[in-house]
């Protein structure tokens, strides 16, 4: 069920408005802006109904508030207002509202303009998802990579948890394509990814192209241990998998090289540098004969 925030000091006002909505979203309510965006932030709403005229806050800073911060600038805003003219309209939808609702309510207009709202931001959503998948492999883009370390950068400062980063590199995928073709070079990294994407769900890491040959795999909260478990069975399950490159030098058979580096991070930029560390680690891997992890990891 999707969730609706509406923020308006008038408590008479949001029971008007969530007795409307109630019966087919989750509705919950804030009676200032202060609150309001807390309430955003903690609880995401798939869409926020903002009263314009309030105290200390009116609903134009409290959007300009929203707009500004990571976790809400994506939520749509619809203003409620007894007052809309075109200076108005205008100024809110500079601001980045996308509607607005005139007081009295009609249940009939709130309904529809809710409903309508909601499906854009769903179909919005699912652009956006697009966007960052790699169409060979199905798993992540470069694109998606960045964003989600971006977000989970913040996280791990605020909650105080491991950032770890490993990643992996077909060894001689050259060799793969001029043996086998193109074509052939291209099924072999969708076998790679299904493989990484086997040993890592969603719920415990992310996984994504990196560029080329390469993959980037994100495991948040895990401990050195823990990686090293799954890198385990990732390889185990490469060796497996008995993906043929005879012309390697290492194997008749397809390895990879991989490199990884955790820490707990005291800024979210500081991901940056652990995703260097790890691609540092790649290296080591490959000047140390290839098909092989290394890792490095520090408390800072």
């Amino acid at each position: 069920m999707y969730k609706i925030l509406i923020i308006d000091d008038s408590a008479l006002a949001v029971k008007v408005l969530a007795d409307i909505l109630k019966d087919t979203y989750e509705v919950i309510s804030a009676e200032s802006g202060r609150e309001g965006i807390e309430l955003a932030r903690k609880q995401l709403p798939s869409l926020i109904l903002l009263d314009i005229e309030m105290p200390e806050m009116n609903g134009f800073e409290v959007l300009h508030v929203l707009k500004e911060s990571k976790e809400t600038e994506q939520i749509p805003v619809i203003f409620l207002t007894g007052l809309i003219d075109s200076v108005y309209e205008e100024k809110g939808f500079l601001y980045g509202a996308v509607d607005y609702i005139a007081k009295p309510y009609n249940s009939n207009v709130v309904k529809v303009r809710v409903k309508t709202h909601i499906n854009l931001s769903e179909y919005r959503k699912q652009i956006e998802k697009q966007l960052d998948i790699d169409t060979l492999t199905n798993v992540y883009n470069r694109r998606g990579l960045e964003k989600y370390v971006r977000g989970i950068a913040a996280q791990a400062v605020e909650e105080q948890f491991i950032f770890n980063c490993i990643i992996f590199d077909i060894d001689y995928f050259k060799k793969i394509n001029d043996t086998y073709g193109h074509l052939e070079g291209d099924h072999v990294l969708q076998r790679v990814a299904a493989v990484l994407k086997g040993c890592i769900p969603p719920e415990t890491g992310y996984v994504a192209r990196y560029g080329g040959e390469e993959f980037a795999v994100i495991l948040p909260k895990l401990t050195p241990e823990e990686i090293r478990s799954i890198m385990t069975t990732v390889y185990k399950k490469i060796r497996e998998a008995a993906i043929p490159n005879e012309h390697s030098g290492i194997s008749e058979y397809l390895t990879v090289s991989a490199g990884g580096a955790g820490r707990i991070l005291q800024n979210p930029q500081e991901a940056t540098e652990v995703v260097k560390l790890a691609d540092e680690m790649l290296y080591k891997s490959k000047e140390s004969g290839r098909d092989r992890f290394t890792w490095a990891y520090s408390e800072s």
